[in-house]
C-alpha cells in the first residue's frame, strides 16, 4: 500500500484547471471593511516615518543608480509610465 501511495505522490500532476476553477468560486477579499478599519488604526505620522517621501507602500524598482527609497519609489513610477506607454500632458 505504501509503496502505491509513493508511487502516485510522483507520478499524479495536480489540477490546476480544477484550482483555477476553485478561486472563481470565493471572492477575491473577504473582511475588507475590517482590513479598512485597521488600516485606518495607523496615524499618517507613522507612515510618514516608514515611507518614502510619497507615501507609496505598494512597491518599489531599486534599479542599479537608486540609492535611496526616493529615487527607488520615482523608478516605479517612471517604469510603470514607461510600460503603459503614458505620454507627457496626459491625465491619468
Amino acid at each position: 500500500m505504501l509503496k502505491r501511495r509513493l508511487k502516485n505522490l510522483y507520478t499524479e500532476k495536480p489540477s490546476y484547471i480544477d484550482y483555477i476553477k476553485s478561486t472563481k468560486q470565493v471572492p477575491i477579499a473577504t473582511d475588507t471593511a475590517l482590513a479598512n478599519e485597521q488600516h485606518y488604526e495607523i496615524p499618517p505620522s507613522f507612515f510618514e516615518i516608514i515611507l518614502g517621501p510619497r507615501l507609496k507602500y505598494s512597491s518599489c524598482y531599486w534599479s542599479k543608480g537608486a540609492t535611496d527609497l526616493a529615487m527607488a519609489e520615482d523608478e516605479i513610477l517612471r517604469l510603470t509610465c514607461e510600460r503603459a506607454q503614458i505620454q507627457d500632458q496626459w491625465f491619468v
